[in-house]
């Protein structure tokens, strides 16, 4: 499925930009099944919404985040766990994948926030495994001007600032070169945990919307009911809260 170019650059720069990774049929499905779920009614027990503030204007909230799609969906269930997808994943960690995390980063028009550098592997995520690789998967075109995602080339062998998630010190950000990925619809970029990224806000006109899907080495166990528990319990979806609980929009998070 890669090259040997390929999988060299990931490991050498710590992330691997795909054009067109599965095909005009591919990328009309992802993009018709993610609808689905990200539009369908707010329920307990069943795909969490997050929602953020409207930068232009805190009277409006805005959709950040959908998490726990693949529960839901026979279709992306399926593409996310078996197929070429998991694949790939499996060849660039050279031993069978595990998924661990799958939502749409929805970068809502006209007002969505950014997110300062960071690095996924964090205190909450070193308990399920020592290196998560994830795959982000352009639903909308993503542009300098919509908010795409920037990586930093060569910076992912080591572990940066203490937390959760990892924010990089400012004088971190300052000796790094962070690379603004645009994409087309049905590009894939993959990044190691330990790869820096961050991103803009969204001032544009034009939606931004992302399919993270994050996987583990199976050797490290499934892990993604149990995380998926632990984050309901801690951090419920906005339908679950009690209107005085403050949500994402409060918090500092790990979308990008």
């Amino acid at each position: 499925m890669l090259t040997e170019a390929q999988r060299r650059a990931f490991v050498e720069d710590g992330f691997l930009v795909v054009r067109d990774a599965f095909g005009a049929q591919g990328t009309a499905d992802l993009q018709r099944w993610t609808a689905e779920v990200v539009d369908a009614p707010e329920v307990p027990g069943r795909h969490a919404v997050y929602r953020e503030i409207n930068l232009l204007d805190p009277s409006v909230q805005m959709v950040a985040r959908v998490e726990n799609l693949c529960s839901f969906h026979e279709g992306l269930d399926a593409f996310c766990r078996r197929g070429p997808l998991m694949e790939l994943v499996t060849e660039l960690f050279g031993e069978p994948a595990v998924l661990f995390m799958d939502k749409v980063n929805c970068k809502a028009p006209r007002g969505s926030n950014g997110w300062r550098p960071h690095q996924d592997q964090d205190n909450e995520w070193d308990k399920y495994g020592a290196m998560f690789i994830t795959t982000a998967i352009a639903l909308d075109p993503a542009t300098r001007e919509n908010g795409c995602i920037q990586l930093a080339r060569g910076q992912h062998l080591k572990s940066f600032t203490e937390g959760a998630p990892r924010l990089l010190k400012l004088e971190e950000m300052e000796a790094m070169r962070f690379e603004a990925v645009e994409m087309a619809p049905g590009d894939a970029v993959f990044f190691s945990s330990y790869t820096p990224h961050c991103s803009a806000p969204n001032m544009s006109e034009r939606p931004r919307k992302l399919l993270y899907l994050t996987y583990n080495r199976a050797s490290d166990g499934d892990h993604r009911l149990p995380h998926y528990e632990e984050k309901r319990r801690l951090f419920p979806p906005d339908v679950e809260r009690a209107p005085e609980v403050p949500g994402l929009f409060h918090r500092p998070g790990r979308s990008r």
